[in-house]
């Protein structure tokens, strides 16, 4: 059996319906001092866990890892590469003149591809069923490197429904946006490597409070999962030394193209009160009035018959 091509914590995740009693207290033994415990002797884990080494193997075994040293590396690995900066990567491989774009491009396409493959369609449409209950109100919030895509999801959502906010990080609002946060709320965390304390802060105590926590986070998983009702993992490969969001912005604007059809009546004029309020700030408004403009489905140099 080869080892899985995921994470350790995403490999757990992944199989977590099947887990035994037995297994379940050997996770727990993981996550509540992890991931030194699993870095221990075989016997300490065990013991950790109030369970046998074979049992231990077992569970190793039914998450792809043949033996506890090939277990070992792999969460050593996983510990190097959720604690890695930029400056420790690898820089993007050098590829002759004209495949560049391509060759980058491709490479940000297939992070998408293999997001799209660890996406549930159950918990896809969930996420969806909290997004259009126009009586919860949604925050979202990020850090250093995904604070934009909690901004452009607030940005997209605040368009076809009301309640929705964005926290800016660092910002005194944020503090008192958080009081605001109830039973009620769904509160969206993006949290990437290397993980920010706030951020695991700011979803614990929205957990405390009562609302539904939705977190966006990379295959080594954020500690934040733990208070998260909803996981989406997204690939995070980039091209260069940098994580890449592409994957990321990529399913909030599947998510946002789902929630805009399942809202139905209203999210048009919702939409177009939006832009007319925006009218001031586009060229257009320039042109003069008479000026001939074409239509979505007409093509620019399309000329009447």
């Amino acid at each position: 059996m080869s080892k899985p091509s995921v994470s350790v914590t995403e490999a757990i995740r992944e199989h977590s319906v099947a887990f035994t009693s037995a297994d379940k207290k050997i996770v727990r033994a993981l996550q509540d001092d992890y991931p030194r415990a699993g870095l221990e002797s075989l016997p300490k884990l065990a013991a950790r866990a109030n369970v046998s080494a074979p049992t231990v193997l077992r569970l190793l075994a039914k998450i792809g890892y043949p033996g506890y040293g090939e277990f070992q590396t792999a969460l050593h690995d996983e510990v190097t590469a959720r604690m890695s900066a930029p400056t420790n990567r690898h820089a993007p491989p050098e590829v002759s003149d004209g495949d560049v774009v391509l060759g980058n491009l491709s490479i940000l396409a297939e992070s998408v591809s293999s997001t799209a493959r660890r996406i549930d369609s159950a918990e896809f449409d969930a996420v969806v069923d909290l997004l259009t209950n126009t009586k919860r109100p949604v925050s979202t919030f990020g850090g250093f490197e995904s604070e934009v895509c909690a901004n452009h999801l607030a940005t997209l959502l605040s368009q076809v429904r009301s309640g929705v906010r964005f926290q800016t990080r660092g910002s005194t609002s944020a503090v008192f946006e958080a009081l605001d946060i109830k039973r009620q709320s769904v509160v969206i965390a993006f949290d990437f490597r290397r993980y920010q304390t706030s951020t695991l802060s700011s979803v614990r105590f929205a957990k405390d409070r009562g609302a539904t926590v939705i977190l966006f986070t990379d295959r080594w998983i954020s500690p934040a999962a733990d208070f998260a009702e909803h996981v989406f993992v997204c690939d995070s490969h980039g091209v260069g030394r940098f994580d890449s969001r592409v994957s990321c912005i990529a399913l909030i604007e599947a998510i946002v193209a789902e929630a805009t059809s399942r809202l139905g009546l209203g999210v048009e004029q919702r939409i177009a009160a939006v832009y007319e309020l925006l009218s001031g700030s586009t060229w257009a408004e320039t042109l003069p009035e008479d000026a001939n403009m074409p239509s979505d489905d007409t093509e620019i140099g399309e000329k009447d018959s």
